[in-house]
């Protein structure tokens, strides 16, 4: 028997509940185990107090005002109704109009980005780099990053 069996059975132990067989190896691992002697000694002495203590009746009609008591708890817990003043109605209707307003707003005014087809840029890693380079650039577009760029039409003489 090991520790963690012995202090389960230790209770029925004391009380004289177990087989004659769990008695013995109770009893063999109690003469061996110092810890579980103490916890042994505990209990004991725990049940001597207890059995020192007075013994109390309840009163006549107890069990009656304890079960009226119960069941009126939770006839009071079933009643209980969370009520909203007219002005505190009022505002909620309010803020949820207002919220309900506000995302129709931002659906109305949403802006549509159109698809664009994406810009070629360079690859860094063809041959011949200066040609493709040119091509962008001619195309209105910055050779190393793609983006486009504004092109002067005209040069302004002084």
């Amino acid at each position: 028997m090991n520790c963690k069996s012995a202090q389960t059975y230790l209770s029925a132990y004391l009380d004289g509940e177990l087989s004659g067989q769990e008695s013995l190896q109770m009893r063999d691992h109690l003469s061996q185990c110092r810890e579980c002697q103490v916890e042994e000694i505990q209990l004991r002495t725990l049940k001597q107090m207890l059995r020192g203590l007075p013994l109390y009746e309840p009163t006549e009609g107890f069990e009656d005002r304890l079960v009226s008591q119960v069941m009126g708890a939770g006839e009071r817990k079933r009643r209980f109704t969370l009520t909203f003043g007219p002005s505190l109605r009022l505002a909620g209707g309010l803020a949820a109009v207002a919220i309900i307003a506000g995302f129709g707003l931002v659906k109305l005014t949403e802006r549509k980005v159109p698809m664009t087809r994406p810009q070629p840029t360079a690859r860094l890693d063809s041959a011949d780099f200066e040609f493709t380079r040119d091509q962008l650039f001619m195309a209105g577009n910055d050779p190393l990053s793609g983006n486009r760029f504004v092109v002067p039409t005209s040069y302004g003489h002084k």
